[in-house]
């Protein structure tokens, strides 16, 4: 997949854009991309259109990575992904100008696919309804797709947020149409889980991602070329070193490998309590006892369908 990080780009071949801040490629945004697949025609390709707005370098927690969210747009059809820098340039260009001379000149437009607030140009001008107003006129179509909704509210990515921040994981993962996903380098870590017989590997949470609620979760984990269950504790570890940095710790199930150094995804998949201090190293292997027999009881139930990313 090609990759764009400009708007000045010339494009050669026709193509059928998505426009949209795609943060977590939720079910609302893969209906996007459903409609974009049925409109494109041979010799064209489906482009990504994002704006990167200033507070994802200042702060902001994403959904999903600059990575997860390329390969979530490859995954879903996307042989271009642009991400438009929100400078004072572009939030000050005339929504007509950004129609004419970006996407149909620059990107070569014949097929737009937006959803129903989509907003660009200046002071947001531009909007669903100019894009269908204007397409006959400027010779292209456009589709406006309406919102999805679970549980009789619109999805977005705000309220994806505020579950997986309440760990309502469940509800999030519906929302998200796949698992959510926290990937990293499995790191050295202090050990203490293989004294009390629950080795885990260890995960820095990465810095522009939303925190999960501390506690402990069912897991699913890609590691090593490998799958397994697992239990993950998002949090500080209280009992054992009282971190100020959270991580996420994960107990694989059906193997003791450490797997140091390789990449892993953990895929967070049902909320089992909040995380504690327990008083002792035996009080803390005791709960863990208990949240295994749980989990696994989950996983041979085959409770969990939910896709991975």
């Amino acid at each position: 997949m090609e990759i764009i990080s400009n708007i000045e780009t010339k494009l050669a071949a026709k193509t059928v854009i998505t426009i949209g801040k795609f943060d977590g490629f939720h079910r609302g945004h893969t209906e996007l991309f459903h409609v974009a697949k049925k409109a494109v025609k041979p010799g064209e390709k489906i482009l990504v259109f994002t704006f990167l707005m200033p507070q994802e370098g200042s702060g902001f927690r994403s959904l999903l990575t600059r990575e997860e969210k390329i390969y979530a747009a490859r995954k879903l059809g996307a042989e271009i992904y642009l991400e438009c820098p929100f400078t004072e340039d572009v939030r000050r260009m005339e929504a007509m100008d950004f129609l004419r001379d970006v996407l149909l000149e620059k990107l070569n437009m014949r097929h737009i696919v937006a959803g129903t607030d989509c907003s660009f140009g200046y002071r947001g001008a531009g909007n669903a309804d100019l894009l269908l107003e204007q397409a006959e006129g400027l010779g292209y179509k456009a589709s406006v797709v309406d919102k999805v909704r679970y549980k009789g509210e619109t999805i977005s990515s705000t309220r994806i947020r505020a579950a997986i921040e309440e760990g309502k994981i469940q509800e999030a993962n519906e929302m998200l149409g796949f698992a959510y996903p926290l990937s990293g380098t499995v790191m050295h870590g202090h050990r203490n889980g293989h004294m009390i017989g629950f080795p885990t590997i260890n995960l820095a949470i990465p810095g522009n991602k939303i925190v999960p609620k501390y506690g402990v979760y069912v897991s699913r984990v890609n590691v090593g070329g490998k799958a397994f269950y697992g239990m993950s504790n998002v949090g500080v570890k209280p009992t054992v070193s009282g971190n100020e940095q959270p991580n996420i710790e994960t107990h694989l199930f059906g193997t003791e490998e450490d797997f140091y150094g390789c990449q892993a995804t953990v895929e967070l998949l049902d909320f089992l309590r909040e995380e504690k201090r327990f008083p002792t190293l035996a009080h803390l292997s005791n709960q863990l006892r208990l949240d295994k027999g749980y989990a696994l009881d989950r996983v041979a139930r085959h409770c969990y369908n939910v896709t991975s990313l």
